[in-house]
């Protein structure tokens, strides 16, 4: 599951973690917990708020250079910026073919390869390509 959002609710102003699954088609709620120490070496017990979850490690592509990785969940979204020489380096992070585990946000036909998107913004080629004009100095 993704994190999104931290909401706060009227009743109990209790907070909820709204989380999404990967593929975001179910979106999840999860509750705050009290849990209340019962420490008896502690002369007074005390509550505090927890969330049931258990945290991920995470690492963008660009800082998992010069990293080896024992495996890797990589997820695609056709949303954002993704180029070739990324997934590159996402894929040769992982010490085994076997340990990488690859996830789309669209739909994938099982008659047609999968391919992903070379991402060339067009205007920033143009704006680099093109020819400034200058002038001679006075």
């Amino acid at each position: 599951m993704i994190y999104k959002e931290t909401i706060e609710t009227l009743v109990n102003m209790q907070k909820l973690l709204k989380c999404k699954t990967l593929d975001s088609k179910k979106t999840f709620f999860i509750q705050q917990m009290l849990h209340t120490s019962l420490d008896l070496k502690i002369p007074r017990s005390f509550t505090r708020h927890q969330y049931p979850v258990k945290l991920g490690f995470c690492i963008t592509i660009n800082k998992s250079q010069c990293r080896t990785l024992d495996k890797i969940i990589l997820y695609l979204d056709e949303d954002r910026l993704f180029s070739h020489d990324q997934l590159y380096v996402a894929l040769s992070r992982v010490r085994a073919l076997s340990e990488v585990v690859v996830k789309w946000s669209y739909q994938q036909l099982p008659n047609k390869k999968s391919k992903d998107k070379n991402v060339i913004i067009k205007k920033i080629i143009k704006l680099v390509t093109k020819t400034i004009s200058q002038k001679p100095l006075a």
